[in-house]
């Protein structure tokens, strides 16, 4: 375990300090390997899409959407992958070299032909990966497996170890807690189902996030259909590897229309987080949509004063700000009534509110997704 953990530091080390040059899939997100309108890259010398063979010429590639790779796929030379969500290699999958696939708790490998480790590392953690072919490791490879259970590694054909590749540290083949097709029937029937190319129970067309004015999570998501589902569950994520649950919500049982759901997260602050939704059926079994991330602003720089408050009419705005973007301005009445709007690049704001009616007023100050309100008396 603690080489485990070793490992899983070095390549997220790796990935953040050294990956200038690498390709992140788009979150929320269903394509093809070979089309660049699935990949981000991160400087604009770099080819449209990561190449095949993946190589030390690109230090990472970050799947985050549910990616097809519709041709063999080679990792190799010190590139990393890190897995967050889907990733169908359909033909063999080859490790080499020193490259490292890192596979976090929600992602999933299926290799709908032979995985063949000559090298380099694979890290299941607790995900899931299917190989439908034969897993083939030997050299320095080595594969590291802690799933169990519905999280698991299944290969439905042979396993074979030679030279010096290792299972979880050992020569023992035994070791790697592999699993077969049948076990993937009966702990993972939805799984079994996508990799035999069949329906399953819920249809995922999106799921988004965003922030609200309130900085909460708006967490909304649509099926297209629903077959024996029971139940929904958003789940949330600091680190997009360990996720809680947030809230339930009833599934649909059967349905053939698009349907919507939407759910508030109002326990957060300010940073970085993952979400997903947890379907269940009636029968236990359970899939996970894509990932979706937000990033909420610090809001602790950004203020604004008034003076003098009460005022007769002449108020001076002081903003404080973390940036020098511009700040929008709205004076609303307490009916709700817009009486003034100002976009200023000035942290001070000299305002005439003499020809409003006497009462109560609010200062909305909106820079980017920050928002502070502030209330004036008018004497």
């Amino acid at each position: 375990m603690k080489n485990l953990i070793a490992i899983i530091v070095i390549f997220t080390t790796f990935t953040q300090v050294n990956g200038q040059e690498g390709y992140t899939s788009n979150d929320n997100y269903s394509g093809n390997w070979t089309d660049a309108a699935t990949w981000t890259k991160s400087q604009p010398w770099l080819a449209d899409v990561p190449a095949n063979p993946v190589n030390g010429s690109t230090a990472y590639v970050d799947i985050y959407g549910a990616i097809t790779q519709s041709s063999n796929l080679r990792l190799e030379g010190g590139s990393g992958m890190n897995i967050y969500d889907t990733l169908l290699v359909d033909g063999d999958f080859t490790l080499a070299g020193s490259g490292t696939v890192n596979i976090a708790n929600s992602g999933v490998l299926i290799v709908l032909g032979d995985l063949d480790a000559s090298g380099g590392t694979l890290a299941a953690n607790d995900g899931r990966v299917v190989v439908t072919g034969s897993l083939d490791i030997s050299g320095g490879a080595d594969v590291n497996n802690t799933a169990s259970g519905t999280n698991g590694f299944y290969v439905y054909g042979s396993i074979t170890r030679r030279g010096g590749a290792q299972f979880n540290g050992s020569n023992s083949v035994a070791a790697g807690n592999f699993q077969n097709e049948t076990d993937l029937q009966n702990n993972d029937p939805d799984l079994h189902t996508l990799v035999t190319g069949g329906v399953l129970p819920v249809e995922f067309l999106y799921t988004e996030v965003q922030v609200t004015e309130e900085n909460e999570v708006l967490v909304s998501w649509a099926t297209a259909t629903e077959l024996n589902n029971d139940y929904f569950v958003v789940e949330r994520s600091v680190d997009g590897v360990n996720y809680d649950a947030v809230k339930s919500v009833d599934g649909a049982g059967n349905s053939e229309q698009v349907l919507t759901y939407e759910v508030i997260d109002n326990q957060v602050t300010s940073g970085v987080y993952f979400y997903r939704i947890k379907q269940v059926d009636f029968d236990g079994n359970f899939d996970y949509s894509d990932i979706a991330r937000v990033s909420i602003a610090d809001n602790s720089s950004f203020e604004i004063k008034a003076y003098p408050n009460p005022t007769d009419g002449p108020v001076m705005l002081n903003i404080s700000a973390a940036n020098d973007e511009v700040v929008k301005l709205v004076i609303r009445s307490i009916q709700g009534e817009v009486k003034k709007m100002i976009e200023s690049s000035d942290l001070s704001v000299q305002v005439d509110m003499s020809s409003f009616p006497k009462g109560y007023y609010f200062v909305e100050a909106f820079q980017g997704q920050q928002k502070k309100v502030l209330k004036i008396i008018l004497n």
